[in-house]
């Protein structure tokens, strides 16, 4: 005679959710595989050896030792011998302290988050892809490339007659084989090649590298909060508007939207590692972005890139100014992203000729993609890219109510 199933955790959340397609109020019990969904509000999800929250309009299917996100967003704290498995990718907790977010933010595409502690990101084949530092992210595009297919950037060091790059976007460290490495030593440079199949490394080297091509990296991304650049140093920065500017948003579907800003030097180069922040209303006319915070903080990529997706807008009609501002050690940077949020199609018709021609978030039912598909791949490890660098998501609310809370989003 089988026993009854024993339980792993409960479920909890202030507003109506789902368990295997069963509507939901108050709190549940769980069980293995049991698959949660949210509807506007976090759910709070108890497991014995850690806690995990489902962001608003997510789902995920509940194992005792780990998660499958299917979509949307969760945090894991306090949760060491937690994992979650987002597309191909397996993302666990470097340490107890870590608290680590993982989002699905477009087909293929997963971020990682962490605060506290670093959280370490696997290829399905379990080739570690990178090691995400506490008050940072990295996107992933798990699908990119060959699984042999390597490409990073860092400084080149030598020691005992081997040479060894860490990269600067995912801190992982690598032994580089080939001819032309001894005369860049010191330098900071852009590596590409292929893993070696089955080669011994040192302790602390995730695998060897047969390096195919090698060449000077721009400005490098600062390893910490004193980092320098690589090269000459910008003395001013410019904001270009890539994405968003004239957006019209409609705030019945409220279909997620990107903004893509570049920031160059005066001589019009790229500067990579500077942080940029983009700002929507408190109050009026505007929305949130995926954490549900008014704030995004995003790290420039090595063309100088940064993108802010996931923008929701509210349900107030009007025009929105979204303020951009970048920094770079002593330099700052300012720009205006305007875009209106319309309630009707109708409304969104007259604003569209308006101004010209241009495009309506959720038109056509889908999210828009964009940006996204334009961002410069920093990174290749395993077959998986490193396809954006992201700074500053705790300060932005990324981890708001990791901690037991629950809230809504406008």
């Amino acid at each position: 005679m089988t026993g009854a199933p024993s339980s792993i955790g409960t479920v909890r959340s202030p507003q109506q959710f789902r368990v295997n397609g069963s509507e939901i109020h108050g709190n549940s019990t769980l069980f293995e595989g049991d698959v949660v969904e949210t509807g506007d509000a976090r759910s709070i999800v108890q497991l014995a050896d850690g806690q995990l929250t489902l962001m608003p309009a997510s789902r995920a299917r509940i194992f005792h030792d780990h998660t499958v996100l299917e979509q949307g967003s969760e945090t894991l704290s306090a949760a060491q011998g937690q994992s979650v498995e987002a597309v191909s990718l397996r993302i666990a907790p470097a340490v107890r302290e870590s608290v680590v977010q993982v989002e699905i933010s477009a087909p293929n595409r997963v971020s990682v988050a962490a605060q506290g502690g670093a959280a370490e990101v696997r290829s399905s084949a379990g080739v570690l892809v990178a090691s995400v530092r506490p008050g940072m992210a990295l996107a992933f595009d798990p699908h990119a490339a060959g699984a042999s297919t390597f490409m990073a950037t860092g400084k080149l060091e030598s020691s005992n007659g081997k040479f060894y790059l860490t990269d600067q976007n995912t801190a992982v460290r690598y032994e580089l084989r080939g001819p032309a490495l001894a005369g860049r030593t010191g330098q900071s440079v852009k590596v590409g090649g292929a893993g070696v199949p089955g080669a011994a490394v040192a302790t602390g080297v995730s695998q060897a590298i047969q390096v195919a091509t090698i060449e000077t990296a721009a400005y490098a991304l600062p390893t910490g909060a004193a980092g320098a650049a690589q090269g000459p140093a910008p003395a001013r920065l410019d904001i270009s508007i890539l994405e968003g500017e004239g957006a019209i948003n409609d705030i019945r579907q409220r279909v997620a939207r990107e903004a893509a800003v570049q920031v160059n030097d005066e001589n019009h180069r790229p500067v990579a590692g500077a942080l940029v922040t983009f700002i929507l209303p408190d109050s009026g006319p505007g929305g949130v972005f995926a954490n549900g915070a008014h704030s995004l903080s995003v790290m420039t990529d090595n063309a100088g890139r940064a993108v802010a997706q996931g923008i929701f807008p509210n349900k107030v009609a009007g025009d929105v100014q979204m303020h951009v501002v970048a920094h770079f050690g002593n330099l700052n940077g300012n720009a205006t992203i305007r875009s209106r949020n319309v309630a009707s199609a109708a409304a969104a018709a007259a604003a569209i000729a308006a101004a010209g021609g241009g495009g309506i978030a959720g038109a056509s039912g889908g999210a828009a993609t964009g940006g996204l598909s334009s961002l410069a791949v920093i990174g290749i490890v395993g077959g998986v890219a490193i396809v954006g660098v992201v700074g500053g998501l705790a300060a932005a609310g990324a981890f708001s109510g990791s901690s037991g809370s629950a809230a809504s989003i406008p």
